[in-house]
């Protein structure tokens, strides 16, 4: 056996691969941190769809003070997002009227961003409006 390396490994050939010390212990700090990094990007991919449906709430709510936007306005804008993108899912007309409530909740998308709610997925802040009316609470 060579110097510096323990334990062995048979492929499929039946050759035996001859593993450097340590290997284990390197290979499962990689695993870890490469799990570590999924759930980063998994939050902050979270925060910004929250901070997209702040910004479509938001939108719908200076729309509808300064125009005649109703529930049919609503319902075709729904259907015209859908259309620009039909791999993304929520795009329905409840979807954007929880957009505009969780608007009026979070008054800015500073704030919403600041809130562990601007963290958690599209259906949980949905179970935060739906459930808790008191804007402490929800904070």
């Amino acid at each position: 056996m060579r110097r510096g390396f323990v334990g062995g490994v048979e492929d499929a050939g039946g050759v035996t691969e001859i593993l450097p010390s340590g290997y284990a212990q390197t290979l499962a700090l990689v695993v870890r941190r490469a799990h570590e990094a999924r759930f980063v990007v998994q939050r902050k991919a979270n925060t910004e769809v929250i901070a997209l449906w702040w910004f479509i709430g938001h939108t719908i709510i200076e729309r509808q003070r300064t125009e005649s936007w109703g529930s049919g306005v609503l319902a075709r804008f729904a259907a015209d997002l859908r259309a620009e993108f039909p791999t993304m899912k929520g795009f329905s007309k409840s979807n954007l009227k929880y957009a505009r409530r969780l608007a009026e909740a979070w008054s800015s998308e500073d704030r919403i961003r600041q809130q562990p709610a601007g963290q958690l997925p599209w259906s949980h802040t949905i179970q935060l409006l739906d459930k808790l009316d008191d804007q402490r609470l929800r904070d």
